[in-house]
């Protein structure tokens, strides 16, 4: 994302916008209930979550009034 954002503002300037953040994350891991540590849980939360917030914080900068944030969280199995 750092990338992107950074590719975008030099692209456009340092006035780019963007008029729509389409954010996308998902990974599945599977466990038996009994067995999912704290640590296997945050790995999945940090992609699924984190991910999608920090992604959003990073566009903040260059959505203008009325832009449009969409968030997705897919897996496939």
């Amino acid at each position: 994302m750092a990338i992107w954002i950074a590719s975008s503002r030099k692209s456009s300037g340092s006035k780019g916008k963007l008029d729509i953040v389409f954010a996308n994350a998902g990974v599945a891991r599977y466990a038996p209930l009994g067995t999912i540590t704290e640590e296997f849980y945050n790995s999945i939360f940090d992609i699924n979550v984190k991910g999608l917030l920090f992604t959003v914080q990073k566009a903040l900068p260059l959505l203008p009034d009325g832009a449009s944030i969409i968030l997705n969280s897919s897996i496939l199995e």
